[in-house]
This record gives structure tokens, C-alpha cells and sequence, in this order.
């Protein structure tokens, strides 16, 4: 329940923004890691999530975790 809550709380803002999971056993950062470069080749904004990090456009920090609660999010 926690999920819809905060993004209730928060205005859903995955409603006005593409929203792109990738889950598998291998290659999730490799896909990620295209992905980002074609959205940014793209010149459109875009944010990755998981054991690499945290990136949004570009700009690094470190993510405690692999995936963040989500109020957090």
C-alpha cells in the first residue's frame, strides 16, 4: 500500500514522464546504461535507479539502496 500512497502524496508524477523498468538475471546495467545514452543522445531528460546508483541527467550520487522505499522515490 505504501507505493500508491506516495505517489498520491507526492501528485503522481509518473503520469506526466516515461517510466521504464528493466528486471532480468543479467545485463540490467548494460540495458540501463544504453538506454540512458540514447535518451541523452535524445536530448530528453532521464534518471536511472539501482546498484549503480542513483543518475538523473547525467549528475551521480550513491543510492543506500538497490531500490529505494518509495517515498523516497
Amino acid at each position: 500500500a505504501l507505493g500508491p500512497v506516495a505517489a498520491t502524496v507526492a501528485g503522481n508524477p509518473s503520469q506526466s514522464m516515461r517510466v521504464v523498468g528493466v528486471t532480468g538475471t543479467n545485463g540490467k546495467s548494460t540495458v540501463v546504461h544504453l538506454l540512458d545514452a540514447i535518451y541523452q543522445a535524445g536530448r530528453r531528460s532521464r534518471g536511472t535507479i539501482g546498484t549503480i546508483g542513483i543518475t538523473i541527467n547525467g549528475v551521480s550520487s550513491k543510492a543506500d539502496f538497490t531500490t529505494p522505499e518509495a517515498p523516497e522515490l
